[in-house]
């Protein structure tokens, strides 16, 4: 299965129009790799759909960092398309999360709130089988369009030709992860409210998915070193954001209950406020680990280390 991170092959004194044709291949292959078995073998193996997720980040990350060598035409198509089609696993993705959650709390919860945390379960459940004829749906409408880009990537028809300033691959990426880094230690001065931390989340996304890209043109502690910072503050925020849009989700479900089962929300009561509670607790322990994450990455300097590393 194409779900792998990082992109070979790259050279640093390569032109970007060459790289990118090469770059593109493998992303759009990745999304098409995950697209079909995310539709049909969902019960089997749930990851199919958060790697296809994955990978449309992915290759829309590879999109905005070339372009610049797309037509213009072109790269709008397929920022459409691969916005459809990660809207279309968002919400599959999201019940699968909070059902694999859920399953994991049901093993140790008292008798009192099992009964509102089954009906919780219900719900998601109900709520991920249309999740998932949604994305079927998606597949039979997207799925030709995705192969005509990809076929249309690897003859070279979608690019077009553009001097970027005659830069070098290794220059290209020189500039762009510098502006990478500076926007994540902005965000990070100002990261305080959720909106604001979501942010700093994103401008790390960005920054590890060019990291994937770029990987071949520099030295060993740009993967080893670098890499697993970013890696991680994104794994830390990542849970900051899962947490608080699961304590919605719960918080919207003890609003449904009462609206529409008032003569059940007496037993279902405590499990759906148990389950909220418990998503504020993890997210407050998250952002007491993002914390001490940023200060110890402030302390040592790794936005200095990265402009050592980058030359």
């Amino acid at each position: 299965m194409a779900n792998g991170k990082w992109i070979t092959g790259l050279k640093p004194s390569m032109a970007p129009q060459d790289a990118a044709q090469r770059v593109l291949e493998v992303r759009l292959k990745a999304v098409r790799a995950h697209f079909r078995p995310a539709v049909e073998v969902r019960d089997a193996d749930v990851e199919h759909v958060h790697q296809l997720r994955v990978a449309t980040r992915r290759c829309r990350a590879a999109l905005d960092i070339f372009a610049d060598v797309l037509r213009s035409e072109t790269r709008d198509r397929l920022r459409k398309l691969l916005r459809a089609i990660r809207r279309a696993a968002g919400p599959a993705r999201d019940a699968d999360v909070l059902l694999l959650d859920l399953d994991e709390r049901l093993a140790t919860a008292s008798a009192e709130a099992a009964a509102g945390m089954h009906w919780a379960a219900g719900q998601l459940i109900a709520q991920r089988s249309l999740a998932q004829q949604r994305l079927e749906e998606a597949y039979q409408e997207l799925a030709p369009s995705l192969e005509r880009f990809q076929i249309e990537t690897l003859s070279g028809k979608q690019l077009r030709k553009t001097d970027l300033g005659r830069a070098t691959l290794k220059q290209m990426a020189r500039r762009l992860l510098r502006q990478h880094v500076a926007d994540l230690e902005a965000a990070g001065r100002e990261a305080r409210t959720q909106e604001q931390l979501h942010e700093m989340r994103i401008a790390g996304k960005r920054l590890r998915y060019a990291m994937e890209i770029f990987g071949d043109c520099f030295g060993s502690a740009f993967r080893r070193e670098l890499y697993p910072r970013v890696e991680a503050l994104q794994e830390i925020l990542g849970t900051v954001n899962d947490a608080f849009n699961a304590a919605k989700v719960y918080l919207d479900m003890e609003g449904s209950c009462r609206r529409f089962f008032p003569d059940m929300w007496p037993r279902w009561r405590e499990g759906i406020r148990v389950l909220a509670a418990q998503q504020r607790e993890r997210r407050r322990r998250a952002l007491d680990q993002f914390k001490q994450f940023w200060r110890q990455w402030r302390k040592e300097g790794v936005a200095a280390r990265f402009d050592a590393v980058l030359g």
